[in-house]
């Protein structure tokens, strides 16, 4: 059925008349059909007037009544499904040919229940000699409107005929788990590092499996189907910044995973940041008794002592020789 989220305001005049003409032809066709075959192939019971008439049908023909009742079915069931999302402005137009095929699985699934009645898998009242061709044309008309429900109870019967515990008792299934990416570790390093090794948990890794560092492939060591390792080079995590991590099954047709994001997070400064910096500086008191400064590293500012002398930074009010 049509999905309301995607839903547009108005059907196109051209597609809306194209329906039209495609459900007011095809039911004629259908109809017209089966009443031939119902009105040649009635008969009186017996030669009195007035007398009941059966509905004889031979194989071929039987098999035809039971298409036919399935197209109309389904047909019942295409027809007011579009009027109700047309009525409704939420007619998605990728929907159409859903719409235009719909008789005609209808009348696919007919033909599969009359198979299955007609063998004996699915038994009805009487049993198979006995089968009326109204009921089975019922069927088949019921099968053609509740095509999913039809299609659930022929699941049920093949479930039961054959039902099997092979997969149950073996260890190896061949059905592969999701390929999928739980975690990194480590999730960040540090500007400027050396050669890390990343490991990668998840599940689904094939024994081929590679990873991908944001475009490129990097050799990948796979350790079991939820663990594999990779290196990263020191030149490709000299600069902060954030990378993707990528798993791919190229066995499995290139089939990719999720994916992880990896931080390269920049190196802090000495010390932290906002930390002041004790600069080594040399200082010695002259004749006269005040301090002056005989040598300092470069780049120290400089600072009065409470003389009003220049010293070196962090050494203002210093009185030995040395400090730092």
């Amino acid at each position: 059925m049509p999905d309301n989220s995607s839903a547009q305001k108005n059907v196109s005049p051209w597609l809306l008349g194209f329906f039209l003409a495609y459900f007011g032809g095809i039911l004629p066709v259908f109809a017209w059909g089966l009443w031939s075959l119902i009105d040649k192939n009635t008969f009186p019971v017996n030669a009195a007037p007035g007398a009941d008439t059966k509905l004889i049908l031979d194989q071929g023909q039987l098999l035809l009544a039971v298409m036919l009742a399935g197209g109309i079915g389904s047909y019942i069931h295409g027809v007011n499904s579009f009027v109700t999302y047309v009525g409704n402005r939420s007619f998605v137009s990728s929907w159409a040919p859903w719409y235009a095929l719909r008789p005609f699985m209808g009348i696919a699934m007919s033909v599969i229940f009359y198979v299955v009645v007609r063998g004996g898998v699915l038994v009805m009242s009487g049993g198979v000699s006995s089968v009326d061709p109204y009921a089975m044309m019922t069927v088949a008309a019921l099968a053609g409107m509740f095509s999913k429900q039809a299609s659930d109870k022929l699941a049920e019967v093949f479930d039961t005929l054959f039902r099997s515990r092979g997969d149950e008792d073996r260890g190896d299934k061949l059905e592969k788990p999701e390929l999928k990416l739980t975690a990194l570790n480590p999730k960040s390093v540090a500007a400027g590092s050396d050669d890390t090794v990343i490991t990668v948990t998840g599940t689904g890794f094939a024994s081929d499996a590679v990873v991908k560092f944001d475009d490129g492939e990097r050799k990948t060591t796979v350790n079991s189907a939820t663990e594999l390792t990779f290196t990263l080079l020191a030149a490709e995590i000299a600069a902060a910044g954030e990378h993707t991590v990528v798993v791919v099954n190229p066995a499995a047709g290139g089939a990719a995973s999720n994916e992880l994001k990896l931080a390269v997070t920049a190196v802090p400064p000495p010390g932290g940041a906002g930390t002041s910096v004790q600069v080594p500086a040399v200082v010695r008191e002259n004749s006269e008794g005040d301090l002056e400064v005989v040598s300092v590293a470069p780049g120290a500012s400089d600072a009065e002592d409470e003389s009003g002398e220049t010293v070196a930074a962090g050494n203002a009010g210093n009185e030995d020789e040395a400090v730092g």
